[in-house]
């Protein structure tokens, strides 16, 4: 490639270089390929010849796969309150776990989700309802 410097890739770690080249086969057809380096944030270079950049990325994703170089992005952290996650489904769980313990208070923890779903802020809506709901068992 352009970038190498005495035949040795240049790519740094995390990243990827390509360039597009065309060659001519024996009977004289010339054919277009990717030349494709891509070096691991480990710092193996992972480095292939392919008919195109598609081909080289998924082929370099099999090879990360594979030699487990690089782990996927952690799930980013979800906020919690009173170990409640603030998402629609932490509120609906406790909604349904307190139903199910107290049925009596079906309508009122009805209300409470209801509530929480109109809001414009779940966040802060979610906050809310997890105190009013926890309120109403006494915890």
């Amino acid at each position: 490639m352009r970038s190498d410097r005495n035949g040795c890739s240049t790519c740094p770690a995390g990243e990827e270089r390509f360039e597009t080249f065309e060659t001519k086969l024996r009977r004289g057809r010339k054919i277009t390929a990717v030349q494709y380096d891509y070096r691991a944030t480990s710092g193996e270079l992972f480095s292939k010849v392919a008919p195109t950049l598609e081909d080289a990325r998924t082929l370099r994703d099999a090879w990360l796969r594979r030699n487990q170089l690089e782990r996927f992005a952690p799930e980013p952290e979800v906020p919690t309150h009173r170990g409640i996650e603030l998402t629609r489904a932490g509120v609906l769980h406790l909604a349904r776990t307190i139903r199910s313990g107290r049925p009596h208070l079906a309508g009122d923890v009805s209300a409470v989700y209801q509530t929480f779903l109109a809001a414009d802020d779940l966040e802060a809506a979610a906050i809310t309802a997890i105190d009013e709901l926890e309120e109403m068992v006494g915890n």
